[in-house]
């Protein structure tokens, strides 16, 4: 099944990369999968504070669902196309390259990912991850600007 990954954290960013990873899934005649990562935090200092995980990933699921509920009222009708969401843990540019990556020789008929999220650093030109994805992606990867 051809497929086209995206990624969505919240950030006007994403979503101009979720429409232009749209347009090219239907282009294509291939189903969206859309990805959002929850960060493990990160611990410092002495105290230990127990963290369910699960807590987080449900929290995820639900960014996720709210995220693609607003964005398909820009599509009369509904999507175009089949929207997979997929929640996952751990470093975001990891975690979209093995959804783009799911074996040996398979890959996303293309990665989709916005040229900044929800970082803290917003002079910088291109984001952690898709930098990262740029020097590690096997597959065609489309970085999408915000809007100025």
């Amino acid at each position: 099944m051809k497929f086209v990954v995206v990624g969505l954290d919240g950030s006007e960013c994403s979503r101009n990369a979720f429409h232009e990873a749209m347009r090219e899934a239907v282009w294509r005649g291939a189903e969206v999968h859309a990805v959002h990562s929850v960060h493990y935090p990160a611990m410092i200092g002495l105290d230990y504070t127990p963290l369910d995980l699960n807590d987080l990933r449900v929290a995820g699921k639900q960014m996720l669902s709210d995220e693609l509920a607003e964005l398909e009222k820009s599509y009369d009708g509904g999507f175009p196309t089949t929207v997979e969401p997929v929640v996952t843990m751990g470093h975001v540019g990891v975690q979209v390259m093995m959804e783009a990556c799911p074996e040996e020789g398979e890959h996303a008929d293309l990665v989709v990912v916005g040229s900044r999220g929800m970082g803290g650093f917003r002079g910088l030109l291109l984001g952690s991850v898709s930098t990262y994805l740029a020097h590690h992606l096997p597959a065609r990867l489309l970085i999408v600007r915000a809007n100025d």
